[in-house]
């Protein structure tokens, strides 16, 4: 599609109200699935878990999708966690999937409403700044896509890194 067929498209979405999600470079897609920015705040040593944040998640169809598990090399295992609060206590749980409704933006971002991350457990050593690593997405109805992980990219989470519910940390050391 040339440039101007591609500026023609976007000017006609956007004027039909908030566009769907293009997938960008840092983006992945599978199926009607679009997952945007995923990145990861950095790990001190010794620090043995770590979380991964999206900008968001978007489904494009038109059936109900849910995001079910995630798997990485980096570490023993992962689990998608949600936070809440109890009593002036912040609370952790694992939950079984995000939900991600037909036609919906899911954001995943840190300081998002519900607090939505994937927990990154057992690394096998800490997340430094400028790294990337791999992560394996599940999802119910898309299948499964490999994603990019980018450490200290907060992309949209601006101004809210040393906001870590106790899974990462503010080290800004990179190797």
């Amino acid at each position: 599609m040339s440039f101007s067929r591609l500026a023609m498209v976007c000017l006609l979405l956007s004027a039909l109200g908030s566009p769907p999600t293009l997938a960008m470079p840092r983006d992945f897609r599978v199926g009607n699935i679009v997952i945007v920015q995923p990145h990861a705040p950095p790990t001190r040593d010794g620090q043995p878990n770590g979380v991964v944040y999206f900008r968001h998640i978007e489904n494009l169809g038109s059936q109900d999708d849910m995001l079910v598990s995630a798997t990485t090399r980096r570490a023993r295992r992962m689990e998608i966690h949600e936070m809440s609060m109890d009593n002036n206590t912040m609370r952790m749980r694992e939950i079984l999937g995000i939900a991600l409704p037909a036609k919906t933006r899911v954001a995943l971002m840190r300081g998002a409403p519900g607090g939505v991350h994937l927990m990154v457990m057992g690394l096998d050593r800490p997340l430094f700044v400028g790294e990337a690593f791999e992560v394996v997405l599940r999802f119910r109805q898309a299948g499964e896509v490999t994603v990019t992980v980018e450490v200290g990219a907060t992309n949209g989470a601006a101004g809210q890194n040393n906001h870590h519910h106790g899974h990462g940390s503010r080290d800004t050391t990179t190797r």
